[in-house]
This record gives structure tokens, C-alpha cells and sequence, in this order.
């Protein structure tokens, strides 16, 4: 049976969810960025600073999460092979970005 994946990256976590045709819940896993990443230092999801209302995230931070989510998934069971399609979304303000 086809699977499914929805990942959906927020301000302070990354969240998976696999389904399948039904829509029946197989696995849910989330990785909170404060708790399950502290090497980053990180308060709500977001290193404050250092100017006044000033506030960031690592993309490694976010890459390291994508490594735990799956990592967690295989762990629980989850065949990817049956993985028909993976949908993804994020809610993160992005206010600046350097140019290339």
C-alpha cells in the first residue's frame, strides 16, 4: 500500500506525518529545535540577537532536523520504499537574505 509524507517545518520544530491512501495516520515524528538540537542555542526555535529584535536560525539547524525526522521514521518501521509522494511546508519568516 501507498505511503505518504508531509513534512512541515515551523518556527520552533520540524513535523512529520506518514499516511496512507485512506489518509490513516501511520507515524508522526517531530524534532523540537530547543530540546532535541541545544547545540544551537536556540529560544523558540531562534538564536535572539545581537541587535534589538533581531532573531535567526541555521540552516544546518534545519538540515539536522530533516536527519532526525527520518532517522526517527526508519526507526519506527516505516518503509520508505512504499513512499508514493512527499509534500512539504514551511511557516518560517524569512526577513533578509544575503545576496549570492
Amino acid at each position: 500500500m501507498a505511503l505518504f509524507l508531509g513534512l512541515d517545518l515551523s518556527t520552533q520544530s520540524l513535523k512529520s506525518t506518514v499516511s496512507n491512501i485512506t489518509r490513516d495516520v501511520i507515524c508522526e515524528k517531530t524534532v523540537n529545535f530547543d530540546r532535541d538540537l541545544p547545540k544551537y542555542r536556540t529560544q523558540n526555535g531562534a538564536i535572539v540577537g545581537p541587535d534589538d529584535g533581531e532573531m535567526s536560525a541555521p540552516i544546518a539547524l534545519w538540515i539536522e532536523s530533516v536527519d532526525i525526522v527520518m532517522s526517527a521514521l526508519k526507526s519506527a518501521g516505516v518503509d520508505f520504499r512504499a513512499v508514493a509522494a512527499i509534500s512539504g511546508a514551511a511557516q518560517v519568516r524569512i526577513s533578509a537574505c544575503p545576496s549570492v
